[in-house]
Parts: C-alpha cells; structure tokens; sequence
C-alpha cells in the first residue's frame, strides 16, 4: 500500500478506477489507508447517477444531507445526472454505496414518435432538495426523464450561476410544473436577440435540451443572452424539439442562439421542418409559407467552425392524404441551394447527418435529382475538404395496413431501406469502409407503436 503512494497522481486515480465495479473495495480503500482515502473519495464519487423512486424523494434527501455534511465528497463530484422513476420503487434504507451507480451512461439518441405527456403533480420536485451551489466543481449536468421544473427559466439561468466550473448542461424529457399551453412570447418574423456585452467568459461549452414538451425556450434563450451575453462561447448545441406543431418558437427561439454562437459552434444536432402544410385549421390560404428550415439555412450559413450538423426533420403528428402533398416539401432542396453555395461552414464540416421520414411509401422531401445533387457537392474535396462522413437515417410512418395485412418489420423496413438507396446510390461507393476519404452509412428505424 506504501508503493501505492509514491505514484503520481494520474496514475494513482487510474488504478482506482478499476474498482468502480466493485464499490465495497473502492470504499475499503479510502478507510486503510489515510494517504489513499482523498483519492478513493474522488474516484468513488466523481460521477453520480442519481434516479429517485419516491415521491418523498427519500435518496435525494439523503444525498442531500450527505453533501452538506461533508464538503469533501461534494468537491469530488464531477458528473451528476437526475432523473425521477416511480415504477422502479425500492423498500429499505438508502446507504452511500447506492449513490454510487457507476461510471457514466452512454448518451441516448430519443427517437420521434416518443411520447412522454406524464403529469407534473405526479413527480416530486427533487431540485428542491439539492442545493447546488454546493457542487462547484460540477462539469456534467443532466436533468433526465421525470425531473420537474416549477420555473424553467429561473431554474436554469441559477444553475449556471451557481456552477461556475459546468461545461455541459443536458435536459432530456423534463416537465414543467404548468403543462398548460404557454403563451407565445413573440410575435411576427424571427428576429435577432440583444446580446450583453463584456460578460465574464464562462465555462459552459455544452447545452442540450431534448424533448421538453411545454418548456418556455425562447424566453430562456433571451435570459440567456441578457445574462450570459458574449461570455457564453458554446461549441456544441442539441436542440431538439418535442413535435411538429411547436416548430415555429422552436425556430424563434434557437435561430437567434444560433446566430449568437455563429463564432463558436462546433457541433449542431437540431429538430427541423416545413412551417405550413397547410392542414391545420385557419391555416388554409396563409400567405406565410415560408418554411422553418428556410430561415435555420440562413443562419448556418454563418456558422464558419462548425463541424458536424445533425438536422432531424419531423412531419406533423396527423397527416391526412387528402390535405397534403408531402412530394412537395421542399426541406432537401434548400438544404443542397444552402451546401452548393459554398458557406461558411465549408472549410470546416466533417459529418452530416440527416434523420429523414418514410410516411406511407411516400420519400418526404426527397427525390433521385436531390439526392444526386447532394452526394456531388459533399464528396466534391475542392468544396469540402474536411467532410468525412454521411449519415442518413430513415423514420418508418406507416399507417395504411390492417392489422391482417401489416407486413413483419423486417420485410417493412427492407422494402424502404431498398427504395431509399436507389435513390441514394450517388453515395453507394463511399458504403465501403475502405473507399476513399468519404464514408456513407445508411439506416431505417420504425416508429414506437
């Protein structure tokens, strides 16, 4: 154990890494020998996952108390992620060990389609047990599925106050104490934002905010700009948006974000799509058909270092045949006008990746002439020098069978996969791992039942 001591410290926290499977021995660690207990304490409590299971939230209480009566182990957090399931209840007392749960998750993609309307005054408020200012070396939050917020906005601009060393901040299916609709907060054409001026730079390089349903986004992202201004300096954005009818303030909300980061921004993965079918009621005859990807294009454009853009087009949650022509969404088309004219983005962009839709046999926005178009400009190293990689992921929509009739998902999903890549096969050469310097990967998903 002695030995153990004379190593450097990088080395040392490394060994006891290899016990996180094992949390007993990492604990023994820290009581036999008083030289290794600092580093057990920062291995052992470097990432919580903590998934309260009661609506007295029992384990958060306790992790509470456990952070205030030991400033030590609350320095040594790093990680922390929050999510709230009742179903998974559990009796008996809550111990230490059990806050432990592991080194990090891999990060979940939420898919389209999923549906997570669950009640507020269901969930109990488990950030009103945590004072987080404690946690001041915290770089990894994340508020999952279950976690409720009574003010959204108030909440989130506090968080980043009182973390000031915080580099990535996720919220993922969140809900708002009021799941009433919230009123629009802006009126006509997407506009800039005011941003402060001579802000303290700031340490968040991280924000993703991924399916919350009534969350008041274009207010947080003005308090954020007449908070944080130009010292927030963010390099990777998820913005990803619960359904299709609340598109348009997705659009006004992160647009004006966006063009805030334009300097900054590295990586993008961002919900998309038509703003008007021309379906909904009192929509009919509208003059405002300008699309929502339309003005997102323009500010892409702008968005000189950035390296990596995943755009997710979503389609409306009832489609009926009659009222629409989906043939004629015009989403592909503006994004190859956008990457054939050259922006900004074009010295620097890696990767793209595209989530399309399949709705009943019908390819949305896409065609053999567009697609074509697409694989020339990307593959083309004089306009794209850096790219690397395409990525094409097709949503299977299919309602039209009966149940007698409703072919297996294998024969479904080989059938699309089949139209798809016809009319994709301009990228077909760059499928092999061994082609060149462009790679291509193709895949097709249904939707949850």
């Amino acid at each position: 154990m002695a030995f153990l001591t004379t190593l450097a410290p990088e080395l040392l926290l490394k060994i006891l890494a290899c016990l996180l499977k094992d949390p007993p021995s990492l604990l023994r660690c820290a009581h036999v020998c008083r030289a290794l207990r600092p580093y057990a304490l920062e291995v052992f409590f470097r990432d919580i996952e903590l998934v309260e299971t009661t609506k007295s939230v029992d384990r958060t209480r306790e992790f509470a108390e456990l952070l205030e009566s030991n400033h030590t182990i609350a320095s040594c957090i790093r990680t922390l992620r929050l999510a709230v399931d009742l179903s998974r209840r559990r009796d008996g007392p809550i111990s230490p060990v059990m806050l432990h749960f592991n080194v990090l998750f891999e990060d979940m993609r939420i898919s389209y389609g999923r549906e997570t309307w669950a009640d507020p005054s269901e969930y109990p408020y488990v950030l009103g047990n945590i004072h987080l200012h404690r946690l001041s070396y915290l770089r990894d939050l994340a508020l999952d599925d279950g976690m409720m917020l009574k003010d959204p906005v108030r909440e989130v601009v506090a968080m980043l106050q009182v973390l000031p060393r915080l580099e990535r901040l996720r919220l993922r299916g969140v809900l708002v104490a009021s799941m009433s609709p919230t009123p629009r907060t802006f009126q006509g054409s997407i506009a800039a934002l005011p941003v402060a001026k001579d802000k303290p730079h700031m340490s968040l390089k991280t924000l993703e905010l991924d399916y919350a349903p009534k969350f008041p986004l274009y207010e947080l992202v003005r308090q954020l700009l007449e908070e944080f201004g130009d010292g927030l300096r963010l390099e990777s954005l998820v913005a990803r948006c619960p359904q299709w009818e609340n598109l348009v303030e997705h659009h006004a909300g992160w647009i004006p974000f966006i063009s805030a980061m334009k300097a900054s921004l590295r990586h993008l993965d961002i919900s998309t799509g038509e703003r008007d079918y021309g379906m909904l009621a009192g929509r009919e005859g509208s003059d405002d058909t300008l699309s929502c990807h339309t003005s997102l294009f323009d500010v892409l454009r702008e968005c000189e270092d950035l390296r990596t853009l995943r755009l997710d087009y979503i389609l409306p949650t009832i489609i009926s045949r009659r009222s629409i022509d989906l043939h004629r969404a015009d989403f592909l088309q503006s994004l190859c006008v956008l990457l054939e004219s050259r922006p900004a983005l074009s010295d620097h962009l890696e990767q793209l990746t595209l989530d399309m839709v399949d709705w009943n046999e019908i390819m949305v926005s896409v065609d053999r002439t567009l697609a074509d178009r697409l694989s020339r400009v990307l593959t083309d190293a004089k306009h794209y020098p850096e790219f690397k990689m395409f990525r094409l992921e097709v949503l299977v929509e299919d309602a039209l069978y009966s149940d007698e009739e409703m072919p297996t998902l294998e024969e479904e999903n080989m059938v699309v996969f089949m139209r798809w890549i016809d009319v994709f096969d301009g990228f077909l050469p760059y499928s092999q791992q061994d082609h060149g310097r462009v790679k291509f990967k193709f895949t097709v998903f249904s939707a949850p039942s």
